[in-house]
Parts: structure tokens; sequence; C-alpha cells
């Protein structure tokens, strides 16, 4: 009996030993209130990174620091609460807190015993550090995944197999595609969202073959009937096991996709029959010159010159071979510079010389000329008319200057005492528009309005305009009607320029104080400031029935004085540099 329960102890003895050298499992037994530890092993040494007689000799204070500062009073309340027989939870996990300040979690089962004849509680503590972060990290990787599965732009779904699969799980953009709610998606049968049986049948056809679908075009029905077309890719769901489970995939929404692409057939057809209503003769080269487009214009005119219509593919050059080498030249700046360039040439095709105007315009993809769509216009004809209209003008303009001068010599014959005045004033006139900088067309206008300024003064009685004292008032006032006798004679005459306009106001002044309307200078034009400075500074200059000429000082002196009162500056300006600068004479 004896040897019996020597045996046992020694068991007993053994397994305890077995136990506390376990390398998995830490053990401490703490008795008192407060409590102290009175045994700890190895493991538990190196858990919590104090030596086994450290952790003995630990006074509850220095015992509960190896917990966070948050759960110090709950493991205190916990051990005096086991510790009086009370009913507390067994098994638990909590954070270490280590000396070096690393961080460890322990799973615990803690009990009542009878250590040495006196109550006690036993831990048994396991380090769990690493499971923890193995579950952190997988809680991590799945709500990661659950993210992007639910942030994702495109609808993402799982669904069982089979004719009446159902949803299983479906993120944010798949209801939003079908407009359904979660609960709602989840009681669908998946063939309630296609549009055509077939589709579906088809579907799970290749599924079973392939075990995997990438974009199959199928039609699904929205929940408001709406009709869609979508592209579906789409792999086997597999258990732990393999066996399928059902199907993952994904929806692509192609319904604005196909709509775009019909509106780009439409765009195109219209494009061609644009193309071809043209007149003009259109076609388009690739970046190697080849002709990759023509039009019906295009298409007829090679053929009425006697060209081959078949030139599809074919190098430009290789078509028309007539084309000077500068043509190339322009269609290799157009690629290199995305600029569009607009040319005019003259061909000699047969026994014609064709005038064409053409328009080399770029069509750049991704910053780079990629095709020249080149617009040919048939302007042979064009410019023969307006050959024959430059002839046209020149011999009218030949009339009016014939007719200008043979009124201006109507004046002067009636008029000895300004016998040359309207063309001195058309001299001057010319010369001070040339100064400003003004066109050829307006100083030609200028000479004209100058060489008859003066014609309505036909109408004033000789006597009166040669008189020579000083005339009466009524005499000078019927002098001063002659600028609007002059409009009413010229108005009805078609000028390219505003000449009667400018002989009206030839005797008007910025400041409003000339006549017949005392304007002022906005409303009075160039033209007719510069006759005025030029018929002043003429009529200073020459001689006049009623006093001899005073020289062209006292007519600089007259127009500086003025400037910006009677006397636009500009004109002025010009004026004076004409006589001082540039050696102006009156011939």
């Amino acid at each position: 009996m004896l040897k019996q329960t020597e045996t046992s102890v020694r068991d007993y003895q053994e397994i305890t030993r077995i136990m506390t050298e376990q390398p998995l499992l830490a053990i401490l037994i703490a008795q008192g209130d407060p409590p102290r530890i009175v045994y700890a092993n190895e493991v538990l040494s190196k858990m919590l990174g104090y030596t086994v007689q450290k952790l003995q000799g630990m006074n509850p204070q220095e015992l509960f620091s190896v917990l966070p500062p948050e759960n110090r009073d709950t493991f205190a309340a916990r051990f005096s609460e086991r510790m009086a027989g009370q009913n507390v939870p067994i098994h638990y996990e909590f954070r270490i807190l280590k000396p070096d300040n690393t961080e460890r979690w322990a799973e615990i089962y803690a009990s009542r015993i009878d250590f040495g004849g006196q109550p006690a509680v036993l831990a048994i503590l396991l380090d769990i550090s690493e499971r923890r972060r193995s579950d952190a990290a997988l809680s991590a990787s799945q709500n990661r995944y659950r993210i992007l599965f639910e942030e994702s732009r495109d609808p993402i779904f799982i669904t069982s197999v089979g004719d009446r699969g159902r949803f299983l799980d479906a993120n944010q953009a798949t209801l939003d595609l079908f407009g359904y709610s979660r609960e709602e998606i989840l009681n669908l049968e998946v063939r309630q969202c296609y549009a055509q049986p077939a589709d579906r049948e088809a579907f799970q056809a290749a599924m079973k073959e392939q075990g995997s679908v990438r974009d199959y075009e199928a039609k699904l029905r929205k929940k408001n009937g709406t009709v869609i077309d979508c592209l579906l890719s789409s792999t086997l769901w597999r258990d732990e096991k393999g066996a399928v489970i059902g199907y993952q995939g994904r929806i692509r929404d192609i319904t604005e996709k196909k709509r775009a692409e019909h509106a780009l057939k439409e765009s195109e057809m219209q494009y061609r029959t644009t193309i071809n209503s043209m007149a003009d003769a259109i076609h388009a080269v690739s970046s190697d010159l080849r002709i990759i487009l023509v039009n019906d214009a295009f298409k007829k005119w090679t053929q009425e010159f006697g060209l081959n219509p078949d030139i599809l593919g074919k190098n430009i050059f290789e078509v028309f071979p007539f084309l000077p080498e500068k043509v190339r030249d322009e269609y290799q700046h157009v690629l290199k510079t995305g600029e569009i360039l607009m040319t005019e040439e003259t061909t000699r095709i047969g026994n014609q010389d064709i005038v064409t105007e053409t328009r080399k315009i770029p069509v750049i993809d991704a910053g780079k000329v990629t095709r020249i769509i080149t617009v040919v216009r048939d302007i042979t004809a064009k410019r023969k008319s307006e050959e024959e209209f430059k002839e046209n003008v020149l011999k009218m303009r030949r009339i009016l200057e014939e007719t200008t001068f043979t009124l201006a010599s109507t004046v002067e014959k009636r008029d000895p005492y300004t016998a040359g005045h309207q063309q001195r004033v058309a001299t001057l006139a010319n010369a001070i528009a040339r100064e400003m900088g003004l066109s050829d067309d307006q100083i030609e206008g200028i000479k004209m309005a100058a060489l008859i300024h003066d014609i309505g003064k036909i109408y004033v009685p000789a006597e009166i305009l040669n008189k020579p004292g000083r005339l009466t008032d009524i005499e000078y006032n019927l002098i001063k009607t002659h600028p609007q006798l002059s409009y009413d004679i010229l108005k009805a005459i078609e000028f390219p320029w505003p000449v009667a306009r400018a002989i009206l106001q030839h005797h008007e002044r910025i400041n409003g104080s000339g006549y017949p309307e005392g304007l002022t200078s906005i409303d009075i034009i160039l033209e007719a400031k510069i006759l005025a400075v030029a018929d002043v500074v003429e009529a200073i200059y020459s001689n006049r029935p009623y006093r001899p000429a005073r020289g062209i000082e006292k007519a600089m002196e007259e127009i500086t004085i003025h400037k910006e009162t009677l006397y636009d500056a500009d004109v002025v300006d010009a004026c004076i540099r004409l006589f001082s600068k540039k050696d102006f004479k009156f011939d």
C-alpha cells in the first residue's frame, strides 16, 4: 500500500514537472490579498520578461504593472472574487506589457485551488500573440476584400449554380445597376435579370464547358424593366474541398458604349453622305501619303481629266505624277506641324490650265498627325471672273477719274483765281494721307474728293467768286453753301470711296465752329479732316481775288496755332513734316 502511494506521488510529481516545464504553457500560483506569486515556471518568466525570482518577489503594484492600466483594477477585483469563491469567468484574453515596452497577448485559464493548505489561484497562460496577429491580418484582409468588393465601380456578384441559381452576394455597384435593394436582390433568381432566356442558357453552358467566361455579351433587365447591354465575366466559386458551389464575377454595362458605336456608325454614314454631297473634291491620305478616302466629286474630277479612278491605297504622287515637288513639302509641313495649310496652284492637265484652291487639314490622334484631309476646289472659273471684274473695275475707275477731271475743270473755268486750286489741294491731300500711312485705296479716294471738292461753286454767281473786295454777309453765306451743293451733286454717284461725304465735311472744324452742320471731331471722317488742312494751306499759299498769296510760312503758322482746335493734330503734324522735313512743294 505504501509503495503504491509512493508511486502515485511520483507519478503526480512527474505530471506536474512535465506541465510546468512544457514550453507552451506558462503557470503561476498566487496567494494572499493583496496577491503575491508563490510559484512561476520558466515559460511565464520568458512570457513576462522577468526572472522567476523577480516574479516571486513582486509586490502587488509591481505584479499588476505587467497589465495595461485600464485592466489592472478588473484583474485585482477578479482575483479577490475568485479567492472568495465567487463565480468569476475562468477564461479570457488580455494584453501583457513587458519591461522592454513590447506587447504580447495571452490566453488565461484561472481557477481557485488549495496550495499548501491555503486558498490560491492557479493560472495557466498561453501566448497567443502570433494567433492574434494572424487573426488581425485575416480580419484586415477580409476587410480589404470587403472594401474592394463594395467600393468597386464594376458590379460584382456571387451566385449559386443551377437553372434557378440565386444571388448569394452583390456589391453596391450591382444594386445600383439593377435598381434593387440588397434584400430584394438576395431573393431573386438570377434568370430573372436576363432579358433573353437564351443568353442565360448560353452563359451556363459556357461556364460548364470552360469553367470561366470572359466578356460574354448579354442583355440584362433592370428592376424598372429597362434592358441594358452588358459584358459578363465569371469564374467558378469552389468550397475548401474543390466542389463547385457557385459563380463569382463582374458585370460591365456597355449600353452607352453600344449607343456611342451606333451613333458613330450613323455619324460615319452622315459624314460619308455629307462629303459626297459636296462639290469640292475631297480625299484623305495617311501619314505615308497613301490615299485612304475619296468623295464622289473627287472620283468625277479624276475621270474628267482622264485619270485612273482606281486610286485607293496608292501614293498620292503615283496617282498624280504631275504634282510639283513643293506639294510633297506641303504635306510634310502639315504632318510635322499639325497646322492647316491653304495653297493655290495652277496645274497644266492635258491642254488646260486648272487653278485649284487646296486646304490640307490635319487629323490629330494622341498628339500625332495620322491623316490629312485635302479639300480641292476648282477655282479656274472664279479666277477668270475675278480677272474680268478687276478689268471692269479699272475701266470704271478710269471713267470716274475722267469724269472727276471734267467736273474739276468746269469749276476752274468759272473761277480763274482758283485755277489749279483743286489740283494742288489734291496733290497735298494725297501726300498727307501717304505720310499718315493710309492704304492706297483710301489715298485714291481722298485724291478724287480733293479734285472736285469745290464742284458746288458752279451754282455760285461768278461775280461773287471773282469779287476782289470784301464779301457781304449775304454773299459769304452763299459761298458757304457750296459744300452742301457739292454733296447734292455727287451723292447719287456710287463712288467706291466716301467722296460726297468728305466734300460735305471739308469746311467742318473739330471744335464745332465749321459749316454746314457744325460737326465736332468725333463726327468728322478722316478724309474730310485731311481735305480741310490741305484746302486751308493751299488757300493761304496762293493768290485770292481779295488778297495776294501769303506764302507757305503763314499757312504753317495757321495750322500750327489752331491744331487741336480747328484742325486734327495728326493731320497737321503730317502736313508740317512734309514741308519741314520732306521738302514738299506745290508743282
